[in-house]
């Protein structure tokens, strides 16, 4: 999507749910999908834009205090 800035999210699958939850509980934020699981870790995908992007980092590193949770950003 144009204008927008792609994050990947690897968390435990048990968790995977929680967080995409979590990040859809902020309506607007971030487009948020489950790409699946790889052995015991979920992926999710979030596309935010530049305006939303630290609010979604902030979020995710406030998650990071609760789960287990990679963050890679995109381009």
């Amino acid at each position: 999507m144009k204008g927008t800035i792609g994050f990947q999210v690897k968390v435990e699958k048990d968790e995977l749910y929680f967080v995409d939850n979590v990040l859809k509980a902020y309506e607007g934020l971030a487009l948020t999908t489950v790409v699946g699981v790889k052995g015991e870790i979920g992926i999710l995908n979030l596309e935010a834009t530049e305006g939303t992007k630290d609010d979604v980092l902030e979020i995710l590193e406030n998650l990071q205090k609760q789960v287990e949770l990679e963050i890679v950003e995109g381009e």
